[in-house]
């Protein structure tokens, strides 16, 4: 995909793209391999060209790769907004974001038939990840562009709000949890509260409650594997139907939780973004006392 962008001050092509469009060493490098990946005025030139007001600068960000390892396969997801730059996606509960060797049926094989039936070329790069077991946004950058976004969740300029019905109840109506998070030794998928962790915070805030559920919305301040399902377990009211921390369940078969909002800059026109979307009816269907949002 090919961008095109309208210079208005005097600076060279180097001094625009790492100052105004952040574009990482990675990226510049790979620009200056392609014979169209850097032109003014439809001219090919180098990062050293000294652009003027009015000139149009052109970057290729068409990608030289493809998911030739996932198979398009037709699966439902709803797609909340979607540009030339971005897609962001609604996220089944049991479906994995990216496969592996043993694991079909995930984002990426539905995206990518998306973008086949479109006879659209497509590389699968999701900027953040849910758990399978997790329902809600997911944004999928749509060029190697895009793609750097995935800084602001370095930086912290991403906010995540979640919506989950845990076992029981947290001891306050709200509170925080900042306690770290590590490995459990021997295991690569479970974690656990470890002081030797990494930094983890998560913010929540009872809604209602009933005898045996609570539904509790969270912000996260960091972004750990797990990190909601491991601080809610270690309150003593795991989110329901959790398999891995909590106890199976017939009401929430691959557990109650969803990333419901999620706000950052768009990568590509720095304008202030957010999207939410509502939690699986199986949040309402099971305990209709509760009123979600």
């Amino acid at each position: 995909m090919i961008k095109s962008y309208v210079i208005t001050r005097s600076e060279t092509v180097k001094e625009y793209i790492t100052a105004t469009l952040h574009l990482s060493l990675a990226q510049i490098k790979r620009l200056k391999l392609l014979h169209d990946g850097i032109c003014v005025n439809d001219e090919h030139v180098t990062v050293r060209r000294l652009m003027q007001t009015g000139d149009v600068l052109s970057l290729n960000f068409t990608d030289s790769t493809s998911s030739q390892h996932v198979t398009p396969e037709k699966l439902h997801f709803d797609i909340i907004f979607e540009d030339d730059d971005l897609l962001v996606v609604n996220k089944p509960s049991g479906m994995s974001t990216h496969p592996t060797q043993n694991n079909y049926s995930t984002l990426a094989n539905g995206v990518l038939h998306m973008h086949a039936e479109r006879g659209i070329p497509f590389v699968f790069r999701a900027v953040n990840r849910l758990d399978k077991s997790t329902s809600g946004l997911v944004v999928i950058a749509k060029n190697s562009h895009s793609a750097n976004m995935y800084q602001q969740f370095i930086t912290g300029a991403v906010s995540r709000g979640y919506t989950g019905i845990v076992e029981g109840s947290p001891p306050d109506m709200c509170g925080t949890v900042s306690k770290p998070i590590a490995r459990v030794d021997g295991s690569s998928i479970l974690r656990r509260v470890d002081e030797n962790g990494k930094r983890a915070v998560t913010h929540y805030e009872v809604v209602s409650k009933s005898d045996k559920y609570s539904l509790l919305r969270f912000t996260l301040e960091t972004g750990r594997t797990h990190q909601i399902r491991v601080h809610m377990a270690y309150l003593g009211c795991p989110i329901a139907g959790d398999y891995l921390y909590g106890t199976e369940s017939d009401n929430f078969p691959n557990g109650a939780l969803h990333c419901s909002h999620i706000s950052f800059i768009h990568p590509v026109t720095g304008t202030a973004v957010e999207y939410s979307c509502k939690p699986p009816e199986y949040f309402s269907a099971a305990f209709g006392c509760f009123k979600i949002t």
